[in-house]
């Protein structure tokens, strides 16, 4: 298991790469195109109790994401599970089922502090927020609802 200094890392290690190919980072991160590209092969399912889950079978790795949660839900379980891939590569014999409610294990909330740190980096977050905080440092709802857009995040997020 990784610890959140690890977790950090291992996302910032994949933004660096991203601005090496591209020159720069722009948002939203595309984390179903960062999956691709980790040679893992995306369906979507009609799963009731489900995120979404990862299944490593023999020379393939299959990401399956829940069809019927918003799009960036979505993306976020996208990063998630690509948070797995890198971070727990020791346990590729296991698969990783994502609940949708439920406690989840110390190895689940890394792959979503992956997935946080990957889709809204520290840096970047802070940018946008002195772009839209008021005189006193705060962050209206509407100015939320944009913070979120730019970052293809949930309003939650």
């Amino acid at each position: 298991m990784a610890n959140i200094t690890q977790t950090i890392l291992a996302a910032e290690k994949v933004l660096k790469e991203i601005k090496e190919q591209k020159g720069k980072i722009t948002y939203p991160i595309n984390p179903f195109e960062l999956l691709k590209e980790q040679q893992a092969i995306i369906t979507y399912s009609d799963f009731d109790k489900l995120e979404g889950l990862l299944l490593y079978d023999k020379e393939k790795t299959v990401v399956a994401i829940n069809m019927n949660r918003p799009i960036t839900r979505q993306r976020f379980t996208a990063a998630h599970e690509l948070g797995h891939m890198l971070l727990h590569t020791e346990t590729k014999a296991n698969n990783f089922l994502c609940p949708i409610v439920g406690k989840k294990s110390d190895i689940e909330k890394e792959a979503d502090s992956f997935a946080s740190y990957l889709l809204m980096p520290t840096n970047e977050l802070n940018r946008v927020v002195d772009l839209y905080q008021d005189e006193e440092g705060k962050v209206g709802l509407d100015e939320c609802l944009l913070i979120s857009e730019y970052f293809g995040v949930s309003f939650e997020s």
